[in-house]
């Protein structure tokens, strides 16, 4: 793993190469912080946007449990 000596070099990283180099030196505890990020975005854009959906209690169980679902 190289890394530049000047500081103006590491700001034209891409942000994938920069997220693998944390991923590689943190590990599980990056990843999670990323999936929670994640996930607080998207709820945060769905209550935003009002594109969330009231659904029956047991079909969204069956949704939810379906394999033949994309999700």
């Amino acid at each position: 793993m190289a890394l530049p000596d000047k500081l103006v070099e590491a700001k034209k990283f891409p942000k994938p190469y920069l997220c693998n180099l944390i991923y590689t030196l943190v590990g599980d505890d990056f990843k999670q912080w990323v999936k929670t990020q994640i996930n607080t975005r998207n709820e945060r854009v769905a209550v935003e946007a009002n594109l969330n959906i009231e659904m029956d209690p047991a079909i969204a169980a069956a949704f939810n449990n379906s394999t033949a679902v994309s999700r």
